[in-house]
């Protein structure tokens, strides 16, 4: 042990008196410490390499038999809020997974029918496109299989039935439209006579001699707004169940969506090298603490619980 590293334990020991011209220099001391605490760790360097390297090899073996996993994904919308989380609903339900489940037999094979879609669910993926905003997003439906083709198959059955599931019955659509078109119509009309009242500023006042009361413009375009919003909500309902809602089809994933063997390995080797670190450090440094009697009550209690305690310290 140091010179300096004596004289911090001789400092720090309260059974010694301290000498009135001696200074105590806390940031010595600690300097000190530091720098046996690297020499400590250079005297380990081999033994910390080679255990880094262990870690390595032995995430390099268990990544070696984790399966590839490949990500479909396919886009959806505009949805608003409400109606994404609807869908997102729906998406998960049984009414819609259990009909692909069915289609697919050998999908998880010898697993009851809620496992089946517990599973199925799981793999899933519900997200909104980034900088799409609220009121009008895009988002993704991704889902996660082993097989790329499976992947692609599979959600492509799930969007199918999703579309189907919302798809309005014939005679509702036929209603729809018909109160779509009387609604354009209105708004048609409401336009113009609102601009026709713009260019004669003189019919907008009243003709009390003749009769004649203006409508009153600002209700008519509080009307035709209110007409179109419900324009649009009956263009949605008329488009639910419709392939206009997907941007193209469901990819095929070429490479993995999973981490890659080598950054678990580089990650693994890291953690490995951190953990060493510390795990010496503290030895280390519990080793000097265990010789001050000043902690002997307390080193007394952790010797008792912790086996790997340094020897030096249990005499």
């Amino acid at each position: 042990m140091s010179e300096r590293l004596i004289t911090f334990m001789q400092r720090t020991d309260p059974s010694k008196a301290t000498a009135p011209n001696e200074i105590y220099n806390e940031q010595d001391d600690w300097q000190g410490m530091f720098l046996n605490g690297v020499a400590m760790l250079l005297t380990r360097l081999r033994l910390i390499v080679s255990l880094m390297l262990l870690a390595g090899i032995a995430a390099y073996g268990v990544a070696y038999w984790f399966p590839n996993v490949y990500t479909s994904v396919v886009y959806l919308g505009p949805l608003e809020d409400s109606n994404a989380r609807t869908a997102e609903a729906v998406i998960q339900s049984g009414p819609v997974l259990d009909p692909v489940i069915a289609r697919f037999p050998q999908y998880q094979s010898g697993h009851s029918l809620e496992e089946k879609r517990a599973y199925l669910n799981s793999n899933l993926q519900w997200h909104i496109l980034r900088g799409s905003p609220s009121n009008s997003a895009i988002y993704t439906l991704s889902l996660n299989d082993t097989d790329p083709q499976r992947a692609q198959t599979l959600l492509s059955a799930i969007v199918d039935g999703w579309l189907e599931s919302i798809r309005p019955r014939p005679d509702k659509t036929v209603r729809l439209q018909k109160i779509l078109e009387a609604s354009e119509a209105q708004a048609a009309d409401l336009a113009l006579v609102i601009a026709e009242l713009k260019k004669r500023p003189d019919a907008m006042f009243a003709d009390a001699r003749n009769g004649y009361f203006p409508p009153n413009i600002v209700d008519m375009i509080k009307m035709r707004t209110e007409i179109a919003a419900r324009i649009v909500e009956l263009t949605m309902e008329l488009r639910a169940g419709s392939r206009d809602m997907i941007f193209g089809s469901p990819t095929l994933p070429e490479q993995p969506s999973n981490s890659s063997k080598k950054s678990i390995v580089l990650i693994s080797m890291l953690a490995a090298f951190g953990g060493l670190i510390a795990f010496f450090l503290l030895h280390w440094y519990l080793t000097i603490v265990a010789r001050q009697p000043l902690y002997a009550p307390a080193i007394a209690q952790l010797r008792r619980a912790i086996h790997w305690w340094p020897a030096a310290s249990r005499g």
